[in-house]
């Protein structure tokens, strides 16, 4: 027997789905990282506010499923392959494992929790108050960069709060500027 007919594995040869499940978990481990489950990633979902069961199942299926079409998501996943070839032998809910890293770093984007993080969240009036003092002393250029600068402390993800911080800073700057006109009596 060649060595190339010594790697192969035909259907009879396979091992029990238990133990090459159980296999392919050791591997899993080998990685260095954590793995989640679907149940995982949608108890993380759910923790992050008020969003139900059901509606957490949906989005990691479609995040899922996203994945294995081949679009980008940011999450790593692995699937188990059935070795006997049945119908079920295709990425479901039983059969993934998600990186918990791209996980976290997922939800962090698309669902912010701002109240696990630590950092005390300004609204929005208080950031654009801090922002003008800074624009009007030198410390920032421009509306822009001054959102850029305070966005992080402020509410939601950063990309969202850079833009509507920025409008609000131009908005208050051009207030600030036009003259009042006298009203007639």
């Amino acid at each position: 027997m060649s060595s190339d007919e010594d790697d192969f594995i035909s259907a009879g040869d396979a091992a029990p789905p238990d133990e090459a499940e159980a296999a392919f978990k050791k591997a899993l481990e080998l990685t260095g990282e954590k793995w989640l489950t679907h149940s995982q990633i949608v108890e993380l979902l759910t923790a992050r506010g008020s969003m139900s069961v059901g509606a957490a199942d949906a989005i990691v299926d479609t995040l899922r499923a996203a994945s294995f079409a081949n679009k980008p998501t940011g999450v790593r996943w692995q699937w188990f392959h059935d070795t006997d070839f049945r119908t079920t032998n295709k990425p479901n809910r039983g059969n993934t494992w998600a990186s918990e890293a791209d996980v976290n770093y997922w939800l962090n984007q698309k669902f912010p929790n701002n109240t696990d993080t630590g950092n005390r969240r300004y609204a929005d009036e208080v950031l654009i108050a801090e922002a003008l003092k800074g624009i009007d002393s030198g410390i920032y250029g421009n509306a822009h960069k001054a959102a850029q600068a305070l966005a992080p402390r402020a509410e939601g993800n950063i990309d969202a709060a850079i833009d509507r911080l920025g409008r609000k800073i131009r908005a208050r700057q051009k207030s600030r500027k036009s003259p009042k006109t006298p009203t007639m009596h």
